[in-house]
């Protein structure tokens, strides 16, 4: 599936939801925007009865001012890369990830400020790659990142003004942080 140059406003429940055993790729150089969905969530993706090699792909993403839920969730067999997105003022997290068989990459230029949960939310059993990440002003954590195995690295983060705090890491792997603050 590949989406592009999509606006996605006002709908009662949720503004983009895609089940698939197949890869899913959302890549648009004019954004794709859900915004103001009353529902669950702004975009829905669940390929996690794909095979691993299923992979989710998100890039200039918009999903904002969702008074009832999330901006993003992801539920995925194998690796999800996120490149830049915007995550902002949802009732829920911003963005909220699983993979369970493969790596999560954010990188780019990302902004999840204001959420009524987490910023951004990343769950997985492989490393977690996080790059270029602003998490202000949640009501939870700005960055709450979990692999069970893998490594977990953030590069230029910045995590202010988060109700609980700014970063949150759990992994039996290493953690490698440059740059956040």
């Amino acid at each position: 599936s590949t989406g592009r140059g999509m606006w996605l406003w006002n709908n009662d429940d949720y503004g983009l939801s895609i089940l698939t055993k197949g890869s899913v790729t959302i890549r648009n150089q004019y954004f794709l925007q859900a915004e103001n969905n009353h529902g669950a969530i702004g975009i829905y993706i669940d390929n996690s009865n794909g095979p691993t090699s299923a992979t989710v792909y998100l890039q200039r993403v918009n999903a904002v001012n969702h008074d009832n839920g999330y901006g993003i969730v992801v539920f995925a067999a194998g690796p999800v890369t996120a490149d830049t997105i915007t995550g902002n003022n949802n009732d829920g997290s911003g963005m909220d990830v699983t993979s369970f068989f493969g790596t999560i990459t954010v990188r780019g230029s990302n902004y999840f400020n204001d959420n009524g949960n987490d910023g951004l939310s990343l769950q997985g059993d492989g490393n977690i790659s996080i790059s270029g990440v602003e998490a202000k002003g949640n009501q939870w954590n700005g960055i709450n990142a979990s692999s069970g195995i893998g490594n977990i690295t953030l590069t230029n983060v910045k995590a202010q003004y988060n109700a609980l705090n700014g970063v949150r890491l759990e992994s039996y792997g290493h953690f490698y942080l440059t740059n956040v603050s």
